[in-house]
């Protein structure tokens, strides 16, 4: 993998996949991560689809690696960037299956709870909201999970008391005062 990483700086990529052919026949954690480094490579490529299909490989193959939990995360993103939100849940709720020890699990709940918003379920986005802000108290997503659970709560109930939302804004503004949600939330109020 070092080869190939020193090949592919020199602009020498054809020497370089030849090094990945040879780290793919490895041991499954340097073949995992040959693999996911294709991945990378065509992502920044802008070859959204290849790169999706190698992250799906590589969670596939190698299930117990560590590029498996980043292939399952950037995946299921992926999908979400490309506008798939039901594939994005599914990918998301997936992840969160196999890989629950995962860093991105934060992330990963805050990306879910937007596609949802997005497929406009919003009492499923609120709930999944509340749990990311309950599972990751510290998390720097805190803010802005506390304000799309209060939108996604205020879309699912139009013409009905606004009054349990508007709180839910003013708590906002308290905890959070100088952040961007904050903002948000005092324009909403």
């Amino acid at each position: 993998l070092v080869r190939a990483g020193a090949r592919f700086a020199q602009e020498e990529a054809a020497l370089a996949e030849r090094e990945l052919d040879v780290a793919l026949k490895g041991q499954p954690p340097i073949a995992a991560e040959a693999l996911m480094t294709r991945a990378r490579r065509l992502l920044r490529s802008s070859d959204n689809r290849a790169a999706r299909v190698l992250m799906a490989e590589v969670d596939r193959r190698f299930p117990k690696e560590p590029a498996a939990a980043e292939a399952g995360y950037l995946g299921a993103w992926l999908d979400l960037q490309g506008g798939r939100y039901l594939d994005s849940v599914a990918s998301f709720d997936e992840l969160e299956k196999k890989h629950p020890a995962s860093r991105k699990r934060d992330e990963a709940g805050w990306f879910r709870a937007l596609a949802l918003f997005r497929l406009g379920r919003y009492p499923d986005s609120a709930a999944a909201l509340d749990a990311l802000a309950a599972a990751f108290p510290r998390s720097s997503l805190l803010p802005q999970a506390r304000y799309w659970a209060a939108r996604s709560r205020q879309l699912a109930l139009p013409n009905t008391d606004p009054a349990p939302v508007a709180l839910e804004y003013r708590a906002i503004v308290g905890s959070f005062p100088a952040s961007f949600y904050a903002q948000l939330s005092i324009e909403r109020l």
